[in-house]
């Protein structure tokens, strides 16, 4: 046989195998993942909601030693699921509740990380009753581990004064 007829032959054989193999569709598939990574940062403000702020952060959180956390009463980046995990705890003690929601975040999706920022806008009791008015700008990482999207990494901070 001659190498032109090999050649042939390969590329008629690739044509069919690629005629009965499903493509992936990109845009579908990151559209898919914009929702689920969407449903992971709704997550994650459910959870500080959450009575018990603690336990429910375990859900949405990666348990690896990279997960980094800059709340706004950090002094320092949180750095490793132990000490994460800590930090929300000691958050649980010193709020009665909170309600927050990441306002017009701005999405992004490349392969198994994705990341959000926007403002974060909300409120805070304390466990005096003292009620704070939150205005953030936050930043919030995820990763896709075994399937799941799981928060890496947030960032909120006080906006600079005017």
């Amino acid at each position: 046989m001659s190498r032109l007829s090999s050649s042939c032959l390969v590329a008629l054989g690739f044509l069919f195998l690629f005629s009965i193999i499903p493509i992936r569709d990109a845009p579908a598939q990151a559209a898919n993942d914009i929702a689920d990574v969407q449903a992971a940062s709704h997550a994650f403000y459910e959870a500080l909601a959450s009575e018990s702020i603690g336990d429910a952060m375990a859900g949405v959180w990666a348990h690896k030693p990279y997960v980094t956390n800059v709340g706004p009463r950090s002094k320092s980046v949180v750095v490793g699921w132990d000490a994460v995990s800590q930090y929300w705890i000691e958050t649980e003690k010193k709020v009665a509740s909170v309600n927050m929601a990441i306002e017009a975040p701005h999405l992004h999706v490349i392969g198994d990380f994705a990341w959000e920022i926007g403002e974060e806008i909300g409120e805070v009791t304390m466990q005096d009753g003292t009620v704070r008015q939150a205005e953030l700008l936050a930043t919030n990482v995820f990763e896709r581990i075994d399937g799941q999207w799981l928060m890496v990494s947030h960032h909120a901070s006080r906006k600079p004064e005017q």
